[in-house]
């Protein structure tokens, strides 16, 4: 389905987080880089992530996504982005090991995360946005003690959480945005 960002070359879609993360250039040097953005859906972060690294491999299990993404690059006129389909439940690609930069944008498994997390380089740059606590999303989302353990071997260039669920006696989920640097 062809949405609103693939004809904004102002990048209005795009995660706010991430560009602001990325206007920042004493954070992360993005000369000659490589960026993965997965699941990368149907590119609402993919152009614009194109607009800042050398090389975008953008991954996700839906074929018909890639294709939007392959349709749009000539609008965006870029020969930067690559697609290419898996299901990372069940293999996480090798182009995770050889990234400056993750994107995780919108998503939360941790099965895969942890996946991703495996096969980061040292100096990789992990950036994660789940999905906000509204609707159903935020039932997957981690509790305190699993985001401890998520961020174990990494550095935090930054973050911010929002804690879902409003009884106290439960134990909380929490929606978050971070940015990581693998130790």
């Amino acid at each position: 389905m062809i949405g609103p960002h693939h004809l904004d070359k102002s990048f209005q879609y795009s995660s706010k987080d991430l560009k602001k993360f990325l206007e920042r250039p004493e954070d992360i040097d993005i000369k000659k880089s490589i960026c993965i953005d997965v699941p990368c859906g149907n590119g609402r972060n993919i152009f614009f992530l194109a607009s800042h690294f050398d090389k975008v491999i953008g991954i996700d299990i839906n074929r018909e996504y890639l294709n939007e993404i392959e349709t749009f690059k000539a609008v965006y006129r870029t020969n930067n982005i690559s697609c290419k389909i898996y299901d990372l439940k069940i293999i996480i690609p090798d182009e995770i090991s050889k990234a400056n930069l993750v994107s995780i944008i919108h998503f939360y498994d941790k099965q895969v995360i942890e996946g991703i997390k495996r096969n980061l380089q040292p100096g990789a740059i992990l950036f994660v946005e789940t999905p906000n606590c509204r609707g159903g999303n935020y039932l997957d989302l981690p509790n305190e003690n699993d985001l401890v353990t998520f961020l174990e071997g990494f550095d935090i260039l930054s973050m911010k959480k929002n804690y879902c669920n409003s009884n106290y006696r439960e134990q909380k989920n929490i929606s978050f945005t971070a940015v990581l640097i693998k130790c």
